[in-house]
């Protein structure tokens, strides 16, 4: 009977448990699918995605929008406005596009591991992945993270199988959707060039195979290059000016930065237990020689890949989600050399522990306000009650002054924080001496100070959430008193 039973429960494990981890992360997001947008998912993606959904999808630099586009290359905006024309133009809609391009992402993932190494590494590595709170917090965003996640797993896998004409669709995808691929692509050009040789010395050979494979990794930069292009004639410029002028090339900073990247993507979040775990591994592997020489390639390959990107990122302007793209690489390399490592149960014992190390810190650690933290929805929902407050004073053309993001929420009503979509506020601006202030914790404001000890303003509203958010509106008193 116990023989039964656990036979059973295996094959559920190994056939099925992608499906059920799916399932499970859509439960997850499944009461938020109709919050507000938050963050740079507010006021860059969602309203350039919506503006392009009005005025029709595009790819050609210059048709859309360049202030919220940023830009960036259109293939997000194209493929994800295409979706808001199809299934509406409301929050529903796009958040359950990022939902499905989260689920897909994940089954990627599954897939890699599973081709290339074992139905119970991609059962962990897809697990793994599942439970780091970023992802968790991404998964129902309009971002395009995720979606380059998945691409950037996916076109990985295309390249080591040499499937050639689907690596070239995936990676106009990719490709035209962040520069940052660009990245990957010079990493499998270098693989290509150099590293294959260095590992298959006696396989590797310089025939018409190779250079017919030289030819498909180069492909992508030839597509990147048209769209630099049609940038230029369109719009005058290759890269978005305000983009280059934050790179910064001063060693210091660069240091300084990279410390902080490698910290956040090695250290914090209790993801050093993993670290603690797969080193001592690797070198058991290498000293009992449990590394194929395929996997000593796609360890060599990630590896690059991934110190490739910190520098990359060390370089440029840099937001805590950009971690996702090289985070499931990192997952991955962490359980081949644990589980390849350590026979029979015990690799995988250690697997789970890093597991529920990581889970642990999801459920009860992680707090903060910001887009990649576990309570970012408090804050939402903070703001939206500010708003609807607003509304129910009848503020919409009295002159209010407040930060950024929330002029962006009470003048835009596709952003789901008005109540009253047809009534959006007029007057919010650089206002010297407005009837309203609107302070709050995610754009903290020193002039909040100011205003708590001015005998012009009286505290009308306060709010204030568990994450540490709170938002503060000030209303003139010599308007009260009229």
């Amino acid at each position: 009977m116990y023989q039964k039973i656990s036979g059973f429960l295996l094959k559920i494990w190994n056939n099925n448990f992608i499906t059920l981890l799916i399932i499970l992360l859509i439960a997850i997001n499944f009461s938020w699918l109709t919050f507000p947008f938050y963050w740079d998912e507010a006021w860059s993606y969602a309203m350039a995605i919506f503006g392009m959904a009005e005025s029709g999808p595009t790819l050609i630099p210059g048709h859309a929008n360049e202030w919220f586009t940023r830009g960036h290359p259109l293939f997000f905006y194209f493929i994800a406005s295409s979706w808001l024309v199809i299934f509406g133009k409301t929050l529903l809609s796009a958040h359950v596009f990022a939902l499905v391009v989260s689920c897909c992402s994940l089954y990627i993932i599954h897939f890699f591991c599973k081709q290339l190494f074992s139905i119970k590494v991609a059962n962990f590595a897809a697990l793994s992945m599942m439970v780091q709170v970023i992802f968790i917090a991404q998964s129902s965003l309009l971002l395009p993270e995720i979606f380059l996640m998945g691409l950037s797993v996916w076109v990985v896998y295309l390249y080591i199988k040499k499937k050639w004409y689907s690596f070239i669709a995936v990676s106009f995808c990719l490709i035209l959707s962040k520069e940052t691929a660009l990245v990957l692509f010079a990493v499998l050009f270098f693989d290509t060039v150099f590293l294959q040789k260095i590992i298959y010395r006696k396989e590797h050979k310089f025939d018409m195979t190779y250079i017919r494979e030289i030819f498909f990794v180069i492909i992508p930069f030839l597509l990147f290059g048209i769209f630099l292009i049609v940038q230029k004639m369109n719009l005058g410029y290759f890269f978005y000016p305000e983009h280059t002028n934050l790179m910064s090339f001063s060693l210091k900073e660069c240091m300084e930065k990279l410390s902080s990247i490698s910290n956040s993507l090695f250290i914090s979040n209790l993801r050093y237990i993993w670290l603690c775990i797969a080193v001592p591994a690797l070198l058991v592997g290498i000293i009992k020689k449990r590394f194929l020489k395929n996997d000593i390639h796609i360890f060599a390959l990630s590896g690059i890949f991934i110190f490739a990107y910190l520098l990359f990122s060390s370089i440029n302007f840099f937001t805590l989600r950009y971690l996702l793209t090289p985070l499931p690489f990192i997952i991955i390399l962490y359980i081949v050399i644990i589980s390849k490592s350590f026979s029979g149960k015990s690799g995988y014992f250690l697997i789970v522990v890093a597991i529920l190390v990581n889970l642990y810190y999801g459920l009860v650690v992680s707090n903060g306000e910001g887009d990649c933290s576990r309570n970012f929805r408090q804050s939402v929902m903070a703001h939206k009650e500010a708003v609807n407050f607003c509304e129910s004073q009848q503020w919409h053309d009295r002159s209010i002054k407040t930060n950024f993001l929330m002029n962006f929420n009470l003048v835009y009503p596709q952003l789901g924080y008005l109540y009253n979509v047809e009534k959006p506020f007029t007057n919010c601006g650089n206002h010297e001496f407005p009837d309203i202030y609107i302070f709050y914790s995610s754009e903290y404001e020193s002039k909040i100070d100011e205003i708590r000890s001015d005998i012009n303003y009286e505290l009308v509203k306060k709010i204030e959430k568990p994450n540490g958010c709170f938002v503060e509106i000030y209303e003139k008193r010599e308007v009260i008193n009229k």
